[in-house]
């Protein structure tokens, strides 16, 4: 278990607040649960502005946590909430952060799912639905953009994401991108690697001219061990192990012949594993589980589950309770609900001290530079199958407004989607 820091204690002096007890930490979640709207990271600076606040955190050890909660799969504020769990309180309260932060949202999606399909083709319902639908392919579209914007630096990653979505355009499955774009990202930092040594070796040569001959032969073992030591740092056996846990990870059970709960539970589990750049950026892998392999819902289905998920409390991840629960009832949400989120609540309980630690080797960085184009492929192609719902000219112009408001950042992504709404309800009732 870990204490709080000096500097978090001294700011809750200040602030007057009471010590962050266990009991105290898992309310806050629960409350969290309740009020946190507008999305991951939306709902990260709502629990960082608190934690800060109230002293329970300190300002450098968030700025660790949001960092770390960003580079794991899964929601930004779920992971983050699992990591400030898992430093003061245990492995069991990061686990049990995650469980009470995401209750309230699974209980109230699964009760949604219950009875939308009759609420769905309510005349009232119908046109409030075609812009919160309109309102999502713009709010991903711009997720897409600022995600490319942001996570791309170099113009090798620009074509990577082109030629994927391409090959997603023409129907290739989304794992086999994914592992197309890490196995391409390591591949180019093994080069890197390669051509960084190879300079240095030139320039310890150069050097070694301008040196005596007793100079150069002490030097010589040296560069030698050098060399080595780079080779081990990122080479051949070291990249071995992702080359063979990378298809065992894309290739969970779920088959056929299993209890639909469990291939829920299979699914949702790789969908949360993989899920890199948080809830919108893991539609892409959720539109390919339950619509286009398992056919659980309907693309209007996903759109509304999207829809729901960002504007009520919770997650946008919450999105997969509605989905399990149209599929299999009650059990198929929770079902759902625990696999997406219990992968990456897992990771951070039991690897989040060594993924921070690790974080900046040249290994990681490698997959990360070919992932980053992957998901950003995956989130356009999902953008434009979830394009393909909107039916009237007025929706593709809500969805261009959408776009433009959230990627200027003039209004939020909730408000967005409720400008949306609102629009959908007055304009288009026929």
């Amino acid at each position: 278990m870990d204490v709080p820091t000096q500097s978090a204690d001294s700011d809750r002096r200040e602030s007057g607040a009471p010590a962050l007890t266990l009991t105290r930490w898992l309310f806050e979640c629960l409350r969290l649960g309740f009020v946190g709207v507008g999305g991951g990271l939306s709902i990260l600076g709502q629990a960082g502005d608190r934690l800060v606040r109230n002293g329970w955190v300190s300002e450098r050890d968030w700025v660790r946590t949001s960092a770390l909660a960003q580079l794991i799969p899964g929601g930004a504020a779920s992971n983050a909430l699992a990591d400030v769990g898992r430093k003061r309180f245990g492995v069991l309260a990061a686990l049990g952060s995650v469980a009470i932060y995401v209750a309230p949202s699974v209980a109230l999606m699964i009760a949604l799912a219950g009875q939308w399909g009759a609420a769905r083709n309510l005349e009232t319902i119908a046109p409030l639905l075609a812009g919160l639908n309109a309102g999502v392919v713009g709010l991903v579209g711009s997720v897409s953009y600022r995600f490319g914007r942001q996570g791309i630096e170099r113009a090798w990653q620009w074509g990577l994401a082109a030629g994927l979505v391409g090959l997603a355009v023409a129907g290739q499955h989304l794992p086999v991108l994914l592992g197309m774009g890490a196995a391409v990202g390591l591949i180019a930092g093994l080069l890197k690697a390669r051509r960084t040594r190879a300079r240095m070796v030139a320039r310890r040569a150069r050097k070694s001219s301008d040196t005596s001959p007793k100079a150069s032969d002490t030097s010589a073992p040296k560069s030698s061990d050098t060399s080595q030591k780079s080779s081990d740092t990122f080479g051949p056996k070291l990249l071995l192990p992702f080359a063979l846990k990378w298809p065992t990870l894309l290739a969970i059970p779920a088959a056929t012949t299993a209890p639909l709960v469990l291939i829920l539970f299979g699914v949702f589990l790789r969908v949360g594993l993989l899920a890199w750049g948080g809830g919108l950026a893991a539609v892409a892998l959720i539109e390919h589980e339950s619509v286009a392999a398992h056919g659980w819902v309907s693309q209007a289905d996903l759109a509304d589950a999207i829809s729901l998920g960002q504007v009520t409390p919770g997650p946008m991840l919450v999105a997969a309770a509605f989905i399990g629960a149209r599929a299999a009832g009650v059990v198929g949400g929770l079902a759902a609900a625990a696999g997406i989120f219990v992968g990456p609540a897992l990771v951070v309980a039991f690897l989040g001290r060594v993924i921070e630690e690790r974080q900046h080797l040249r290994v990681v960085k490698a997959l990360f530079s070919g992932l980053v184009p992957a998901v950003l492929a995956a989130m356009a192609h999902a953008t434009l199958r979830l394009g393909e719902g909107l039916t009237r000219p007025l929706q593709f112009v809500m969805a261009a407004v959408v776009f433009a408001l959230v990627t200027s950042r003039k209004l939020g992504p909730t408000l967005s989607l409720v400008l949306a709404g609102l629009v959908g309800l007055a304009l288009l009732r026929h």
